[in-house]
């Protein structure tokens, strides 16, 4: 799973960590444990799973960037955050949505 590599794991966590402080910011309450519950849920998924995203992105169908990351990143912006992990990670998808 994308979780056995530890710098795979690493840019997870961080991703998540920037959602709980958007999260925080937007008084949306989430779990203490959100982080731990969602490493345990995709550690059970079957080793070649992949997100529809991803799948989307390999099959050059329409993607959800802009419904997903996008938001994420424009609601950090509305409220004066910056989560480097999600803008760069956005800026990526985006030069591979256009190309």
């Amino acid at each position: 799973s994308i979780l056995q590599d530890a710098g795979h794991r690493e840019a997870i966590q961080a991703l998540m960590n920037e959602l709980l402080m958007l999260a925080a910011a937007l008084n949306i309450s989430l779990p203490p444990n959100a982080i731990e519950k969602n490493f345990e849920v995709m550690g059970r998924l079957p080793y070649d799973t992949t997100s529809s995203m991803q799948a989307d992105f390999i099959n050059g169908r329409p993607t959800e960037l802009e419904s997903l990351t996008g938001f994420v990143v424009m609601q950090a912006r509305g409220k004066g955050l910056t989560l480097p992990n999600y803008e760069l990670l956005y800026k990526q998808l985006g030069s591979v949505n256009k190309s």
